[in-house]
């Protein structure tokens, strides 16, 4: 039912900038700075959460359980006429008035599914018979009639219904910005608002080489000259020793021999990523194969 995002990538930024900002305040009250490290790796065992303390508390291997909780039951996806929707009614109130909207007031009462430890047990025949009563009406008169019961629910959107929610246009999620060439973007700001902050989207994403002058500029180089047939700075020039970017020309003479020994060697067809690298205090190309 995902939609493919990269949560790897995601919770590892976001557990790096918490990281970050526990050591910048330890910095200010010790004086004393740390470097701070994490991995795609380490973030996604992280958010594994409870499920990875079934294992490593109990020696329980959980098994994989779709798009339904792993622990409560009746929780998760299923399927109406004409889309999805999520659930939540795991017990107590909740079960007995998600069970009267279905047309299954039975099912807190039945032996089988009596108490949390037997809906778990009995998961699959649990969630079959609900499945069977979701199927008949659309998720949208599932939804209403769940909400109205007090039962947590909501659809399962595609992505452009995500931003056609009347909650989404109220947080307006995207902010405008005008591209050279794309002209009018929405692009999705960030997360966190804070009171008297400037926006967080101010600009669109930068073309290859559109900042390459001031970032030449910043280290106290000379700005790049055009290169031929380029527009500005963000021309290249192709040739049979790779594509050299304009403003290496720019670089020192130094610089320049090792960015012309690099050229030369991706040129002779070195496809390993590690043996080309850059003798300390020489300007030659280390090209020997280990």
């Amino acid at each position: 039912m995902t939609c493919g995002a990269g949560d790897d990538g995601a919770g590892a930024g976001l557990y790096l900038a918490v990281g970050v900002l526990v050591a910048l305040h330890d910095r200010e009250r010790t004086g004393t700075g740390r470097w701070v490290q994490t991995s795609l790796l380490e973030s996604m065992i992280a958010m594994m959460d409870f499920q990875a303390a079934r294992w490593t508390i109990d020696r329980e291997v959980p098994p994989q359980e779709g798009n339904h909780h792993p622990l409560s039951v009746p929780m998760g996806c299923f399927a109406s006429s004409d889309g999805y929707v999520n659930i939540g009614g795991a017990g107590g109130r909740l079960l007995d008035s998600l069970c009267q909207v279905i047309g299954l007031p039975g099912i807190p009462a039945d032996p089988r599914f009596d108490s949390a430890a037997k809906r778990s047990a009995n998961r699959v025949e649990l969630n079959e018979l609900i499945a069977g009563r979701l199927r008949t009406r659309t998720t949208a008169e599932w939804v209403q009639a769940l909400n109205e019961a007090g039962v947590p629910c909501g659809p399962v959107y595609r992505m452009d219904e995500v931003f056609a929610d009347p909650q989404v246009e109220h947080l307006a999620m995207t902010e405008p910005v005008q591209h050279p060439a794309l002209g009018r973007l929405e692009i999705l700001r960030n997360a966190v608002r804070m009171t008297d902050a400037p926006a967080t989207v101010r600009s669109p994403s930068p073309d290859i080489g559109d900042h390459t002058d001031e970032v030449l500029t910043e280290l106290g180089y000379p700005r790049a000259p055009a290169a031929r047939g380029s527009r500005g700075n963000r021309g290249h020039r192709h040739g049979r020793r790779g594509c050299l970017r304009a403003g290496r020309d720019a670089l020192p003479p130094a610089e320049r021999r090792w960015d012309n020994a690099r050229a030369r060697h991706s040129a002779s067809g070195c496809t390993r990523p590690h043996c080309c690298r850059k003798v300390s205090g020489q300007d030659e190309m280390a090209t020997s194969h280990p």
